[in-house]
């Protein structure tokens, strides 16, 4: 499941839910076990941003540039927790 939701996840591979499908249908085919319906992984990754997200706070550079900063002491917390 962490290995599928990276892929979904990574920056510049933004993937629409029919590629995705396509992946989760081949892996099934070449027999890997345990793999998830496609509703299922994304409500597993909602559920997943509802528990363990955090939400950027967004700041403007002198510039004008529009960037959204992650609290570090929030995720430091959050993996004290898990551990």
């Amino acid at each position: 499941m962490m290995l599928l939701d990276i892929i979904d996840n990574l920056p510049r591979l933004r993937m629409s839910g029919s590629q995705f499908q396509i992946i989760l249908w081949l892996l099934r085919q070449l027999g890997v076990s345990r793999i998830p319906a496609y509703g299922a992984f994304r409500k597993m990754q909602k559920e997943l941003q509802a528990t363990s997200g955090s939400s950027p706070t967004q700041y403007t550079s002198s510039i004008g540039n529009i960037f959204y900063v992650n609290s570090i002491g929030e995720s430091v917390m959050r993996v004290r927790v898990i551990f």
